[in-house]
């Protein structure tokens, strides 16, 4: 939340490539944490093994699909086996607005949190924001 904070984002596009039950979840988790889902994508995969071979492609496709024409401050794809990194500097150029990945918000916080300020080059429009 606090990556999402950095941006005053409210309206969250989600992406996960979890099952429905577990997309349940999350949607609840995030919106009663005070923003808002308007739209909210899955890959319905059960299998860890199967989501970590999901290709930046189709990741790429996803992020696309469920942001058209969507009014949306920013997507979170969430899991730590996506491979969502590599898309998001592209995503990010292609939306014009924050692309957000689990693994690369607990990065950002945890450099935010330990007072460095560094911004890798290519890992999306967090890295030049700090804890609000």
């Amino acid at each position: 939340f606090a990556a999402f904070d950095a941006f005053k984002a409210k309206r969250i596009a989600v992406l996960t490539p979890y099952r429905r039950d577990v997309n349940d979840v999350v949607r609840a988790y995030i919106q009663n944490a005070g923003y808002t889902v308007p739209v909210f994508g899955s890959f319905n995969e059960e299998q860890d093994p199967t989501v970590a071979r999901i290709d930046t492609k189709s990741l790429s496709d996803a992020v696309d699909t469920i942001t058209r024409d969507r009014d949306v401050d920013m997507v979170f794809v969430s899991c730590t086996s996506l491979r969502a990194l590599q898309i998001i500097h592209d995503a990010e150029a292609a939306l014009g607005k924050p692309v957000i990945s689990s693994n690369q918000a607990l990065a950002w916080h945890m450099m935010r949190l330990a007072g460095l300020t560094d911004q890798p080059q290519g890992a999306g429009q967090l890295f030049a924001a700090q804890l609000t």
